[in-house]
């Protein structure tokens, strides 16, 4: 069984992240590999339905902050320490005027251009921001942009 074949995947993913969501329901598959299939519940289930989280290896409090749709009090991004996405992130950032903070209750975007901040605590939501500022500065490039002030009669 793959992370992706239960039916948790997208709640879970939809929190953490997709990486995040593989790593830690792939420790819970693990877990009842290891210890028997009791602790399934119903594999096409929601979170709430799929497994025991008391017997996970990340216990009650990590299943219910997610059933939440909160990022788990606590919770370190693996993904995000790597160095690579940390400067992915930062290049995004860079490239957007755009900034992103941690805090324990998950992320804040501030957008500097149009002064808007953001808050989530999904890691998903923070790469989609960021990309598709990307995408619209990009596409701001391509056209000829003229001063107000040169256009006066």
């Amino acid at each position: 069984m793959k992370p992706e074949e239960l039916g948790c995947f997208e709640q879970v993913a939809n929190v953490i992240g997709a990486d995040e969501a593989r790593y830690e329901l792939q420790l819970v598959i693990d877990y009842i590999n290891r210890h028997g299939p009791d602790a399934l519940w119903n594999k096409n289930g929601d979170l709430q339905t799929s497994f025991d989280w008391q017997v996970s290896p990340q216990a009650n409090d990590f299943w219910y902050y997610i059933s939440l749709n909160r990022f788990p009090e606590g919770y370190s991004n693996k993904f995000l320490d790597e160095k690579s996405d940390i400067e992915r992130l930062s290049q995004l950032c860079k490239d957007t005027n755009m900034s992103v903070s941690i805090t324990t209750s998950g992320y804040i975007i501030v957008d500097h251009d149009f002064n808007r901040n953001l808050n989530t605590n999904n890691m998903r939501t923070v790469w989609t921001v960021l990309k598709k500022k990307k995408e619209f500065v990009d596409e701001m490039k391509k056209w000829e942009w003229v001063d107000n002030e040169s256009r006066s009669t």
